[in-house]
């Protein structure tokens, strides 16, 4: 029997899961010779970096009836960990499913059109990653909206039409996005900005811009 936490966060190479065997009246069994295990995972997650388990062999000696390793994923989702039998008499290659999810907040990715109309709107939405690209649903942010345009019309609104410049938008709890428009009559190539830091662009301080 393979088990282990209910969930885990990505990037963090503490979750602990044990292998035991039983007899086949559900008492703890020692295996007569060493029994060996390598543990997988459905996760999708590919190379050294994103998958580590510690250690990638697993062994009960002989005369004992548990071993544990660690796993670390950095893919968000629910993920099927399983102990494959390799050398040894256990029965089968028991298994456990576990929800990786994303790490906090660390970058800002802005989405939109390569180009407008002066004088019109484009919608840009805002989108928040961990360190390893999953999105993340968890916690408030606050995205403060910066622009190199130096127009005297120029703004960022909450709706396509009508409304009052706004300074900022949040993205709440639940979501991992949040729309805005951007308006400018004045012609040119600008850069627009998402950011954590409500004075100024901070590139990679904090989050990540």
């Amino acid at each position: 029997v393979l088990s282990g936490p209910a969930s885990t966060f990505a990037g963090e190479a503490n979750s602990l899961f044990t292998i035991r065997t039983y007899d086949a009246f559900g008492n703890l069994a020692p295996v007569s010779a060493e029994t060996r295990f390598s543990p997988v995972t459905n996760s999708g997650s590919i190379g050294a970096q994103e998958v580590v388990f510690t250690p990638s062999v697993v062994i009960i000696p002989a005369g004992n009836s548990a071993a544990t390793f660690t796993y670390m994923d950095v893919l968000a989702g629910t993920h099927r960990v399983t102990a494959n039998l390799t050398q040894g008499n256990a029965v089968g290659s028991p298994y456990h499913e576990i929800q990786v999810l994303p790490g906090p907040v660390a970058r800002f990715a802005l989405n939109g059109p390569g180009s407008m109309d002066a004088g019109t709107r484009a919608q840009f939405d805002i989108v928040r990653y961990d360190q390893f690209g999953n999105l993340v649903n968890a916690g408030n942010n606050r995205v403060y909206l910066y622009t190199g345009s130096t127009g005297e019309n120029k703004g960022f609104y909450t709706q396509s039409s009508g409304g009052s410049p706004v300074a900022f938008v949040d993205i709440t709890i639940g979501n991992n996005m949040a729309s805005m428009w951007y308006e400018d009559t004045r012609a040119g190539t600008f850069m627009l900005t998402a950011s954590d830091s409500p004075t100024a662009p901070d590139g990679l301080t904090g989050i990540e811009d």
